[in-house]
C-alpha cells in the first residue's frame, strides 16, 4: 500500500474496534439494553479492559472527536480518556455534556476529563446558569464534588446557585433520577469536608424538621443522616 494513501486516523479507530471485539461481554450488554441504555452499539468491556486500551494510544483531541461523535458505548469513554484536558475549551466541553447520552458517560467525563479542565469552576457555574442537556445538572454535581475533592472552594456566588439546584433535587421537584441523586450527595459530602463552614451551608440543606417542626423522614432523613455521618467521620478520621 502506498504510504500516502495511509489513513493514520482510520487506522487507530479500526485497531480500537479490533481490541473491543476481544474485550466483549454479551451478557453486560445485554444487561445495559435491559436498564434502558440503548446504544447503537455496546461491547459490554469493563473498566479495565478500557483502561488498558487507552493506554495503549496515544491522547490526541482528533482521535477522542472520532470517537466521541459514535453512537458507541465504548467509544464514548475512550474520548474521555483520550481526549487531552488542555486542549479541550470551555464551549467543547459544554457540546460534550449536553450530548451525554446517559449517567455512566458523564461519570466517566467527570472523572477522567472535565474535572481535570483548567477553569472547572467556571464550568461548574455555566452548568449551572445555562447548562442544557439531560445530564448536564448531573455533571455538574460530578464536578462540584470533584472541585471539593481537589481542595477547591465554589465562589459565594456559584455555591448559592448549587444550593438552589441541590434544593430542587432535595425537595423532589427536579424529576433526578438516582445517579443524580447520588451524585448530588458526593457533592454534599465533599463540600461538608472541605470546612466547617461549607458543612453548615450543606446542612441546612438537609432540614431535621419540616416547617411544621416535624421530624423530616424518609429518602430526606437518609441523606442528612448519611451527611451527619461523613462528617463525623471526617471529624474524627481526618479528611
Amino acid at each position: 500500500m502506498n504510504p500516502e494513501t495511509t489513513n493514520p486516523l482510520a487506522d487507530t479507530l479500526r485497531q480500537i474496534r479490533r481490541q473491543l471485539r476481544l474485550a466483549m461481554n454479551g451478557a453486560v450488554s445485554e444487561q445495559m439494553r435491559s436498564r434502558g441504555m440503548h446504544y447503537r452499539l455496546n461491547f459490554g468491556a469493563s473498566y479495565p479492559a478500557l483502561k488498558e486500551i487507552a493506554h495503549s494510544h496515544t491522547p490526541d483531541s482528533a482521535l477522542a472527536q472520532a470517537l466521541w461523535k459514535e453512537d458507541i458505548r465504548e467509544f464514548k469513554i475512550l474520548a474521555t480518556m483520550l481526549q487531552p484536558a488542555e486542549e479541550m475549551s470551555h464551549e467543547q466541553a459544554l457540546q460534550w455534556i449536553q450530548e451525554i447520552p446517559y449517567p455512566e458517560i458523564a461519570e466517566y467525563g467527570c472523572k477522567h476529563l472535565f474535572s481535570r479542565l483548567e477553569r472547572s469552576g467556571q464550568l461548574i457555574l455555566t452548568l449551572l446558569t445555562r447548562g442544557k442537556g439531560t445530564y448536564a445538572r448531573m455533571t455538574m454535581f460530578l464536578l462540584t464534588a470533584a472541585y471539593y475533592k481537589q481542595g477547591k472552594e465554589l465562589i459565594p456566588s456559584t455555591l448559592s446557585l448549587f444550593k438552589e439546584q441541590a434544593l430542587n433535587v432535595i425537595d423532589g421537584s427536579g424529576n433526578a433520577c438516582a445517579s443524580e441523586k447520588e451524585a448530588m450527595m458526593q457533592a454534599l459530602i465533599n463540600g461538608a469536608k472541605f470546612s466547617e463552614v461549607v458543612a453548615k451551608e450543606m446542612l441546612l440543606l438537609l432540614p431535621a424538621y419540616t416547617y411544621m417542626l416535624q421530624p423530616v423522614t424518609g429518602e430526606a432523613k437518609e441523606m442528612r443522616d448519611r451527611l451527619i455521618f461523613e462528617i463525623e467521620c471526617a471529624k474524627e478520621f481526618g479528611k
